[in-house]
């Protein structure tokens, strides 16, 4: 969905870059090589195309790998999504199709609003989070850095969930989450980290 939003706004894309171009799904766009290149990109936007099916340590680490380059990112909102004008968008922020963004919200630099996800008024999603297809933040909901919270999953008014946290699909999380915790289910109960 991420290309389809930057040719929805008619920003060119030159290429992408990746540790190999095998089992590249991204069509007629080329590809111009691995983290080698981001040296001879100088000048150039990008977006970070790297998603998470669960945990975000590989978006984490390809948006430090090009900051350390000294690249910037754009940040990118499809043009059928919905952002409202108080609303802050960090660099590199991306919401996509039909996703809403509502008043006083804040989402952190390389974080994802993806397709028809909503996070609500006075909502916070941390840098590198994922709020995936579908998924629904309550009002005033804080979410930490480089979490996922997964495809529909629901979060209710007020609720706090840390950093580096996977919430599973289609989970209800009427609780808080604290950092580095898994929740999964309905209601969301917290999985054993297997550190005890």
């Amino acid at each position: 969905m991420l290309l389809q939003a930057l040719r929805a706004l008619d920003i060119p894309v030159a290429g992408y870059i990746a540790p190999s171009a095998e089992g590249s799904r991204l069509g007629d766009v080329a590809w111009l090589g691995g983290d080698d290149v981001l040296a001879s990109l100088d000048g150039v936007d990008l977006v970070n195309a790297v998603g998470s099916a669960g945990r975000v340590e590989r978006r984490t680490a390809a948006h430090a790998a090009a900051t350390a380059a000294g690249l910037r990112f754009r940040t990118v909102v499809h043009p059928r999504a919905f952002v409202d004008d108080s609303a802050e968008l960090g660099e590199g922020a991306q919401v996509l199709a039909g996703a809403v963004v509502g008043v006083g919200a804040r989402v952190g630099k390389d974080a994802i609003v993806n397709t028809s996800a909503v996070v609500e008024h006075d909502c916070t999603v941390g840098a590198h989070s994922h709020i995936a297809t579908g998924a629904l933040l309550a009002g005033d909901t804080a979410v930490g850095e480089s979490t996922h919270v997964g495809l529909g999953a629901r979060v209710i008014q007020g609720i706090a969930i840390g950093s580096w946290c996977v919430i599973g699909a289609g989970a209800v999380v009427l609780a808080d989450v604290p950092d580095g915790a898994t929740a999964v289910g309905i209601p969301a109960r917290l999985l054993p980290t297997g550190r005890d």
